[in-house]
């Protein structure tokens, strides 16, 4: 089953504010003035497939302008296109935002999504779904507007290049032009290397490599005397250095010795002085007892009590001052506010406020009344007035004289009222409550403030209790200058005793110096012994070790005669070595040339039969790809030509190049261009573009045409019109035909639609569907 486009929805394209079109198998319609909005449907399904559409591409267009600007501009458009290919249903969704390009891109399978949001990558998804990448769309399925005859408006010399480019067979000859160089390159490079070859010297291994022999043999005889050398010498320094070992530990002993010595005599006079000292002192310790018992006894008789005793004193003496001052200070503050409500109560607030208050209650009172007479009476008048002749209270028949004494009534009773609320109000105001709740508020606040004084305390108590601590803080005082006075003289023999204790303190750390010292002498005299011992057992001699060094110095000066003749054959070795290597290396290249020239010369001829090849292959192509739309140009031609004299076209070639030809009746073939009509060449420029659809896209067989009846006269337009409505869409699947001609209207064997647009008003294109291939 061939693919085709189901539908197409443009949100914001160009002249699109909301447009949805469908389509069916067959030759679908779009028919409209210039400028509704047609060839924008076709843009945008180019747009959808491929991300671009033939004014875009060739940079006549940007995506902003493809953003609706009319009456006002738009921030982004949309086009979504529903597709079937290969019995699958696909739906892609691009969305295009002003100033930022394509914003977003979707391809979904069934609604399920298999591509986005890249844009490129969503195109090649799409390119191999189709089995077309956009180059081949707008060449052989898209014809633009006046874009028909593509082919014939190609120079002539230059057709054969741009269809090989469009079957992508230029490639080939890309190739051919690769391999021609690679042949001439493969040839050079080996005729170089044979000369190179030529020059090239080659060496006698074998002689490099006896004389390496003997350098290896010399230089193993060495290192076996070396070996033996180096062991005898290895012994003569073991000896020398057990030697030289022991030496050091005699030296070591003897200084060692000298040190100990020193320190016995040094112990030994410090010991003598602190036993003595010790001896002269007597028990130092039952004397430090005594002296600590006395230090005691003096701390716990110089307790200052009668001291501590006056500190309180003193604290009780302040505290009854505070309660004085404040029981005083409560006194005084209660006196003066009951003065002041005494003072007040003389003015009898509390009951001047009740009259008064009682006073402005009747006044309101008696306002409220004169005020609710005059709206009454007001009412009355009212009534009066619109009662006609009966009254309005009772409905009894009135005269108009009764009507006069009524309102007269009525009008007196508004002035006595008013009279009355005049008077009412001047006693109101000349009544003045504020002041006298002021006054009474303030008695109320004195009265509070007197109760929460409370009692002052008894005065004359607290006198009598700080006078009494007055009298027993001043004999406290007294007996603590006498207690002091003891305690100064108990300090002093406090201070003797201290000093004693010190003393006897110091004399019992020389006692643990002088253990110390008796200690360290017994260890330095059996540290001395030890030594005494050692240096007996050592034995040193002295002319022994000088003929050790000397035997030492001669094997060493052996060695190194040996070292030196090993390390200069090491050193001939390395160079034998590395002079054979480099010769090897040159026979190893000369052999990898006599390969590697083997090897182009076998490419060069490849590389001429794989040209050779590419070229017959270039011709078959070109030749069946012309043959098969030849073929579909004898199938198309005879359905879209509505007269006799030019009975077959087709794509020829002359002078190395195409050239789109027509049959004449004499039975020659001619040139389109130069010999036909305008009508002619465009009806054979759309026989060709159809037959290019077959051949290159046969797998969804889409023509899309914009405006084809250009040049066309009406015979030809009827002839196109009859071709599209059957002979066609048995050749092609699906069919879009943009036009401006009603008469077109009747090709229409899928959905016809016709494209309004008010232009004047800038109006968004309106889509009628006139007809569909479904009824």
């Amino acid at each position: 089953m061939k693919g085709v486009i189901t539908e197409v929805r443009l949100t914001n394209w160009k002249s699109h504010a909301n447009s949805k079109l469908s389509f069916l198998p067959g030759t679908n319609v779009l028919v409209g003035v210039m400028g509704a909005g047609k060839s924008a449907v076709l843009d945008a399904i180019s747009f959808a497939l491929f991300g671009t559409f033939p004014a875009l591409s060739s940079k006549k267009a940007s995506l902003d302008a493809c953003i609706t600007n009319k009456p006002e501009q738009r921030g982004k458009a949309s086009v979504e296109v529903d597709f079937t290919a290969k019995g699958k249903s696909y739906t892609v969704v691009r969305e295009v935002a002003l100033g930022k390009g394509t914003t977003r891109s979707e391809l979904r399978e069934g609604g399920r999504l298999i591509e986005g949001p890249q844009t490129k990558r969503v195109s090649e998804e799409i390119t191999k779904i189709l089995g077309m990448d956009y180059d081949l769309f707008s060449r052989a399925v898209y014809s633009e507007q006046n874009q028909l005859d593509y082919f014939l408006q190609i120079p002539s010399g230059q057709r054969k290049r741009k269809i090989d480019e469009l079957l992508r067979i230029d490639r080939f000859g890309e190739a051919r032009k690769n391999a021609s160089a690679l042949a001439r390159q493969f040839s050079s490079e080996a005729n170089a290397l044979r000369q190179q070859l030529g020059s090239l010297e080659l060496p006698d291994i074998a002689k490099e490599e006896k004389a390496l022999a003997a350098i290896e043999d010399e230089k193993a005889r060495n290192q076996k005397l070396l070996l033996s050398v180096r062991t005898k010498l290895s012994e003569l320094e073991e000896r020398r250095a057990t030697m030289e070992d022991t030496r050091k530990q005699a030296g070591a002993a003897r200084e060692e010795l000298a040190s100990i010595s020193s320190r016995l005599d040094v112990h030994s006079k410090a010991a003598s002085e602190l036993k003595k000292e010790l001896e002269a002192a007597g028990d130092i310790t039952a004397e430090l007892q005594h002296t600590q018992q006395q230090l005691k006894g003096l701390a716990a008789a110089a307790e200052p009590k009668a001291g501590r005793e006056a500190a309180k004193a003193e604290q009780e003496v302040a505290v009854l001052n505070e309660q004085l001052r404040q029981a005083e200070e409560k006194a005084a503050e209660r006196e003066a506010l009951a003065k002041r409500k005494a003072a007040l109560e003389k003015g009898e607030w509390h009951k001047k406020l009740e009259t008064a208050r009682a006073e402005r209650d009747s006044l309101l009172e008696k306002q409220e009344r004169c005020e609710l007479a005059i709206a009454n009476a007001e009412k009355r008048i009212k009534a009066l007035a619109g009662a006609g002749d009966r009254c309005p209270v009772c409905e009894s028949p009135i005269t108009l004289e009764k009507r006069g004494e009524l309102e007269m009534a009525a009008a007196k009773d508004i002035s006595d009222s008013k009279a009355l609320l005049l008077s009412t109000q001047k006693r109101l105001s000349a009544i003045s409550i504020g002041p006298i709740e002021e006054k009474a508020r303030e008695l109320d606040r004195i009265s509070a403030q007197i109760e929460a004084l409370g009692a002052a305390g008894d005065i004359a108590k607290l006198k009598q209790d700080l006078s009494n601590a007055l009298a027993r803080l001043s004999s406290l005082k007294e007996a603590a200058k006498k207690e002091q006075a003891a305690i100064g003289a108990l300090q002093k023999e406090r201070e003797v005793l201290s000093a004693r204790a010190k003393e006897l303190e110091m004399l019992l750390e020389k006692r643990g110096e002088l253990d110390a010292a008796i200690r360290e002498i017994t260890s330095l005299k059996e540290k001395e012994a030890r030594l005494k011992e050692k240096l007996s057992k050592l034995h040193f001699d002295e002319g022994e070790l000088s003929g050790l060094q000397a035997g030492i110095r001669q094997l060493s000066s052996k060695a190194g005669e040996l070292e030196s003749l090993v390390s200069s054959a090491e050193r001939l070795a390395t160079e034998k070595r590395r002079l054979i290597s480099e010769m090897r290396e040159r026979e190893e290249e000369a052999a990898a040339m006599r390969e590697r020239i083997g090897l182009l010369s076998k490419a060069a001829d490849k590389m001429s039969i794989f040209k050779k090849s590419l070229e017959d292959t270039q011709v078959q192509l070109r030749e069946q790809f012309v043959s098969a739309v030849n073929l579909g140009l004898d199938e198309i031609w005879g359905k879209l030509y509505p007269y006799a004299d030019y009975p077959r076209i087709r794509l020829g070639i002359e002078q190395g190049d195409y050239a789109l030809q027509v049959l004449t009746l004499i039975g020659g073939w001619a040139n389109i261009e130069g010999f036909a009509s305008g009508g002619e060449r465009s009806t054979a420029a759309l026989a060709l573009r159809i037959a290019f659809s077959i051949v290159l896209a046969p797998q969804l067989s889409w023509l899309v045409l914009d405006e084809p009846t250009h040049n066309l006269d009406s015979n030809g337009v009827m002839r196109l019109t009859e071709a599209m409505q059957g002979p066609l869409p048995e050749v092609v699947s699906q069919i879009f035909l943009i036009t401006h001609d009603d008469a077109m209207e009747a090709a229409a064997t899928g959905n016809l639609y016709r494209l309004e647009r008010e232009k004047e008003k800038d109006g968004p294109t309106k889509i009628v569907l006139v007809s569909s291939g479904k009824d």
